[in-house]
């Protein structure tokens, strides 16, 4: 016994010593900032903004985050979460951040000019009185058209798009009716999986040209389908021109952006209705989901 009255160690027996502090121990009680987070860490977090923020905040905020937001781990963990194949990919990608802003941009519609004919439109009502085919933007339209929006301080159609699709007319019974051509469009092929529109519900940013002439009669229609059919959410832009008004042939952009929309959306309709007797021409149409 030691004169304090503690106990003496022996030779025999080994000197308690207190086992070192942890670092998790060391941790308790303190609040970590984002800088303190480890790098892997703090890539998965930066992960889950969206790009918009990605880009025009996080990226600002230290030389650190912009060294980080840069790199492409963030990029490819932002693809892989918006559940996109990605084994065929990695072999031969060179920058995952432009990959993934292409797959936000995709217009989901196909043969959108005309090129391809008629494939993969479905024409209502299959009537040999009306039909659609693809025509030729004519020469020197152009330039012509570039003067008229100039003045206008308006955007002229792509310089990229040269054909359109116009109605033709068979039979001339005086009857008045509407031909329609339509494209479905299911998101589940197209990569975007079931969750992501049930819950992060993207915007889906609806585009289209047409050719305005007098008395003439164009309606786009765009619905938001269930797996049953059912429609969710629709836009409806028509536009007629009577003879008595007096207008200026020029192409036109429609435009209209889906948002807070109900879960469940599996399709979508696109869907083209010009009146009897119409030259409408359309063209460039466009269905985007812009991804976060």
């Amino acid at each position: 016994m030691s004169p304090l009255g503690t106990p003496a160690s022996c030779c025999c027996c080994p000197r308690r010593r207190r086992p070192p502090p942890s670092r998790t121990s060391s941790l308790e009680g303190k609040e970590l900032t984002l800088q303190e987070l480890p790098e892997d860490i703090l890539l998965d977090v930066l992960s889950w903004v969206p790009k918009r923020d990605l880009i025009h905040h996080c990226r600002l905020v230290c030389k650190r985050w912009r060294y980080l937001v840069d790199l492409p781990v963030v990029w490819k963990r932002k693809c892989e979460r918006l559940g996109f194949p990605l084994e065929q990919l990695e072999g031969g990608l060179l920058d995952w951040r432009v990959f993934f802003f292409s797959l936000c941009k995709r217009n989901f519609l196909r043969n959108v000019c005309g090129r391809a004919g008629l494939r993969y439109w479905e024409l209502r009502p299959a009537d040999w009185m009306a039909d659609w085919m693809p025509e030729d933007v004519p020469r020197g339209f152009k330039r012509h058209l570039l003067k008229i929006f100039k003045k206008k301080k308006k955007s002229p159609l792509p310089d990229t798009v040269w054909t359109c699709f116009v109605p033709t007319w068979h039979q001339d019974r005086g009857l008045r009716f509407f031909v329609k051509k339509r494209q479905r469009i299911t998101l589940k092929d197209k990569g975007i999986p079931n969750w992501m529109m049930d819950e992060m519900k993207p915007n889906i940013i609806v585009k289209d040209w047409y050719f305005n002439v007098d008395n003439s009669h164009y309606q786009l229609t765009v619905k938001l389908l269930s797996c049953d059919d059912q429609v969710l959410q629709d836009c409806c832009k028509m536009f007629e021109v009577r003879e008595q008004e007096p207008t200026v042939e020029e192409w036109r952009e429609v435009s209209y952006i889906f948002e807070n929309y109900p879960p469940g959306v599996r399709y979508v309709d696109f869907e083209h209705r010009v009146g009897w007797r119409s030259e409408v021409k359309v063209t460039n149409s466009s269905v985007v989901v812009d991804l976060v």
